[in-house]
């Protein structure tokens, strides 16, 4: 998302005839995961975390990152119900493929 910024700053100096910015410069804002239900580990500006805060912080954060505010409803509801009836999600592909591959 930082470079994605970033060059759009760098087309747009571009498109006006204005200087460039100066050299990208990545900022580590940390780092997530999750590792089970409710559970996370979070390592953000340093502070190292391992729990249900770290798992609220990671959904929190997806969260804010989804574009439209309804979309962020759905998968809001959508998590919900999938925590509550302990459902995982249908993220897994498996079995043999619908159509055979193309040959080159």
């Amino acid at each position: 998302m930082q470079g994605g910024a970033y060059a759009a700053k760098v087309i747009r100096a571009r498109v006006e005839k204005n200087p460039e910015p100066p050299p990208f410069h990545y900022f580590n804002k940390g780092d997530m995961a999750v590792i089970g239900r409710a559970a996370a580990v979070a390592n953000i500006f340093g502070l190292q975390s391992l729990c249900l805060l770290a798992w609220l912080v990671w959904l929190f954060i997806h969260l804010i990152y989804i574009v439209e505010f309804q979309s962020r409803v759905m998968v809001f509801v959508q998590w919900g119900i999938q925590f509550v009836t302990f459902s995982r999600g249908a993220r897994l592909i498996t079995g043999e493929a619908a159509t055979p591959p193309r040959e080159p």
